[in-house]
């Protein structure tokens, strides 16, 4: 005699069947994703390497048409994904690495590279030295000292110490000896390496070190303060990061201004290099402009330059607007300091293009006293 089968062992079987299905389900959606992305980065990153050979072989040609001794300097990025790169008497390649392997970004030259010209194989930024030579063209990496910021630029209370950090680079193929000298005099601040044999030290090749700073204001300080640090490197380089503090006492920090208008005691938007943002101490009444300057963009490039409130809710006016970059691949713009008020949090865009691809780069700007 056959018993019948129990309906809550069948119920639980059919769950785990569901289960089942659901789970290889979801694990081809995630796949299908991954592969998306994946595709997505390649695709971006061969972009990024085209534009990369496709600048260097244009200065290969301008150099050779110059002629022997010719000598330019080119920026060349190196995406993540790229697996190799090479030279040949008349191209210059990246292998982008792809779902079938590897994907070529090459660029032809209708002058003749030299046999002993090399290019770095890591993921970075270099400076490449293209040189007219009799008969050929020949590149390579140059060593070149950068720096994270020119500027350091503070608001900080009478009594109070703190700390900022610099990275300074070599993105080159040979060692840098890198000479600091703190030039910051003032009765009211005293500026110091939190590390005294920074003053003097040597980057190795595509090597980077952080220099950190200890600034401590007196009890009794109020004002401005300025000084400067110089960097000197081996291969010629002179980079000067520009120190600005300025103290306050410690019953005059933000305010809410009246309707009136603000006196701004904050602000030049100077470098748009990095994600430091240049922010030089000096006062402005209503009535004067604000100068917002920028740099490292690409020569006569379009760009979008654009001042928000603190939320993010709505553009001054005149803003946004559309510039060209000048032949260094600057830019200048001016906002009314009289159309602002006593919040803090003011936000300065601009959208351009830098090394052949799109950027948006961002500041703030607080205020820090009113009429």
């Amino acid at each position: 005699m056959r018993l019948p089968r129990s309906s809550k062992g069948q119920s639980s079987l059919e769950l785990l069947i569901i289960l089942a299905i659901g789970l290889v389900v979801l694990g081809l959606v995630i796949s299908t994703s991954q592969q998306r992305i994946a595709s997505s980065s390649q695709a971006l990153s061969f972009s990024q390497a085209k534009s990369s050979v496709s600048l260097l072989a244009q200065a290969a040609d301008a150099v050779y048409l110059e002629g022997a001794g010719a000598r330019r300097e080119v920026k060349f990025v190196i995406p993540d994904g790229v697996l190799s790169t090479s030279i040949a008497q008349h191209s210059i390649s990246m292998k982008v690495a792809s779902q079938n392997g590897g994907s070529d970004a090459a660029a032809n030259t209708r002058a003749l590279l030299c046999g002993n010209s090399f290019l770095p194989t890591a993921p970075g930024t270099y400076y490449i030295v293209v040189e007219g030579l009799d008969g050929c063209v020949a590149l390579g990496a140059n060593s070149k000292l950068i720096v994270s910021s020119t500027l350091i630029s503070e608001s900080a209370a009478s009594g109070q110490s703190f700390v900022r950090t610099l990275k300074y680079s070599n993105l080159g193929n040979s060692p840098i000896q890198v000479d600091l000298s703190l030039d910051f005099v003032s009765p009211d601040v005293l500026a110091e390496f939190i590390d005294p044999a920074d003053v003097l030290f040597t980057l190795p090749a595509l090597g980077e070190k952080d220099v950190l700073i200890n600034f401590t204001t007196s009890n009794s300080a109020l004002g401005s303060n300025s000084g400067a640090l110089y960097a000197n490197g081996s291969e010629g380089t002179n980079l000067t990061t520009s120190i600005f503090i300025e103290v306050f006492g410690q019953t005059c920090q933000q305010q809410t201004c009246a309707g009136g208008g603000a006196n701004v005691s904050l602000i030049e938007i100077k470098t748009y290099s990095s994600n430091s943002y240049s922010q030089l101490k000096d006062i402005f009444d209503p009535p004067e402009d604000i100068l917002l300057e920028g740099g490292n963009w690409d020569a006569f490039s379009s760009l979008n330059l654009d001042v928000r409130d603190p939320t993010d809710a709505f553009s001054f006016s005149g803003y946004p607007k559309s510039l060209v970059t000048n032949s260094s691949g600057g830019f200048n713009g001016t906002l009314s300091a009289g159309g602002l008020t006593g919040l803090t949090g003011y936000i300065v865009r601009a959208s351009g293009i830098s090394a052949g691809s799109p950027e948006i780069r961002t500041a703030n700007f607080d205020i820090t006293s009113c009429n």
